[in-house]
């Protein structure tokens, strides 16, 4: 793996979520195409997973940081994956940005460079994608407000 943070754990276990996410994105519209809700019920937990612990201040909160912020920003990003069109995304990624901007922040920046990567109808698009929005998970820290 090209980067140094892949000696950590940690941080394979985040950008193997990451792919996960990006990959995500195919598999969501692959689902609608076949009548299934899958999109839906994503949103639907992550409004309960992240957005209510943001919004009562609970979410993970144990974490120390940067693992707060990069694990929020991956969810805040699986959240508005969720979303059918760009301004529900947008919309959702606002909110999270309101509820804590160190999340919110890293959550966008990743987005716009997967939005810009769009649609992900190859194996190589989903990848270079990847290559692109790792750094800036990693950036979180600094970032943060």
């Amino acid at each position: 793996m090209p980067y140094a943070e892949m000696q950590v754990e940690v941080n394979r276990m985040l950008c193997t979520r990451l792919f996960r996410v990006l990959e995500e994105e195919v598999l969501l519209s692959q689902a609608a195409s076949h009548g299934i809700a899958a999109r839906t019920r994503l949103a639907e937990r992550f409004e309960k997973e992240l957005v209510e612990p943001l919004r009562s201040g609970k979410y993970q909160k144990g974490t120390k940081e940067p693992l707060r912020s990069r694990l929020g920003a991956l969810d805040a990003l699986e959240f508005a994956v969720a979303a059918v069109d760009r301004p529900t995304a947008r919309a959702r990624m606002r909110e999270v940005s309101e509820l804590d901007g160190a999340i919110g922040r890293t959550a966008a920046f990743m987005y716009a460079v997967m939005d810009r990567y769009r649609p992900f109808d190859s194996w190589d698009r989903i990848t270079g994608a990847y290559y692109v929005v790792v750094p800036f998970l990693f950036e979180s820290r600094n970032h943060a407000g």
